[in-house]
């Protein structure tokens, strides 16, 4: 594959806008936020890969407010640094809440101790934990 091939699928896996998220699928982890559902709300520290309770692999839930248990459109922030670096936190959430989307960020295990295309291997695991639940 050609080095400007591989950066332009990274650069495609930077934000991936797919189908709907149920905002209650977060299984028992709990809602942050105020109980008349003005404020977005949050989960935080989620497991996507089972087994592995290491914060490498874990996501956060964002959900606009008013929306209930309406399915939503989902974005998911794979945060920058060059897959050495970096963390799922600050994730530039509100303009897209506010448009209505709910948003994951996650973190993925980092190089040099986990190479390439482990990073990628993660955020595909992602996808699929979205999409189960």
């Amino acid at each position: 594959m050609r080095p400007g091939r591989v950066f332009s699928m990274t650069a495609a896996c930077a934000v991936v806008v797919f189908s709907v998220l149920s905002a209650t699928g977060c299984g028992d982890k709990a809602v942050k936020a105020e109980p008349s559902g003005s404020q977005p709300r949050a989960i935080e520290n989620v497991n996507y890969v089972d087994g592995d309770k290491t914060a490498a692999h874990q996501l956060d839930l964002y959900f606009p407010a008013d929306k209930g248990k309406d399915a939503l459109p989902v974005v998911l922030w794979i945060h920058g640094g060059a897959w050495v670096g970096g963390d799922k936190q600050p994730a530039p959430i509100t303009s897209l809440i506010s448009s209505g989307y709910a948003v994951v960020s996650l973190n993925y295990r980092l190089a040099p101790n986990h190479t390439f295309p482990a990073q990628i291997h993660d955020c595909k695991s992602v996808v699929r934990w979205v999409r189960k639940n």
